[in-house]
């Protein structure tokens, strides 16, 4: 593939040339003031989703925490408690099931965060320092609004 030489690739601040897709024109002002709030929002949703898949994850590691801690008793009698046997299982089916849920819904989420981190990259690459700008202010937005509940979490979990 070879490339004409008076293509310059380097950053600017025009509005010409902004092209992802064939039928995206930002050819009045008002298109590119909406392409640009576009590419904000876009960024900023990203981190949100960024921090619903890991609210996921954490749910799953609530999930495998729970299963692996069985109670101590069974149930209760009118005597007290029965203890509950070594190798008793306390309905696996449905605590599988759910787990699968969680795992498959993480999946899906990752998925989607791949191919929005992807899409981000290829706007970055049209090397447009106005939509670069609003790209990055939507990231660092998001992640001031987004942030705090896994901050929280993670600050709660003791790694000694």
């Amino acid at each position: 593939m070879s490339y004409p030489s008076d293509d310059k690739l380097s950053f600017h601040f025009g509005t010409e040339k902004i092209r992802i897709f064939e039928q995206w024109m930002t050819d009045p002002e008002w298109h590119f003031m909406a392409t640009c709030l576009a590419v904000f929002t876009f960024s900023f949703l990203y981190e949100g989703l960024k921090a619903l898949n890991l609210c996921v994850q954490y749910a799953k590691l609530d999930h495998l925490k729970q299963r692996s801690d069985p109670p101590l008793y069974a149930e209760q009698n009118g005597y007290g408690a029965v203890p509950r046997r070594p190798g008793e299982d306390m309905d696996m089916e449905s605590s599988c099931g759910s787990y699968c849920c969680l795992h498959v819904l993480h999946a899906l989420l990752y998925a989607l965060q791949v191919f929005a981190a992807l899409l981000m990259v290829l706007i970055f690459l049209t090397l447009n320092l106005w939509l670069c700008i609003m790209l990055c202010a939507g990231a660092a937005m998001g992640v001031l609004i987004f942030s705090p509940y896994p901050a929280r979490r993670l600050l709660s979990i003791n790694c000694m």
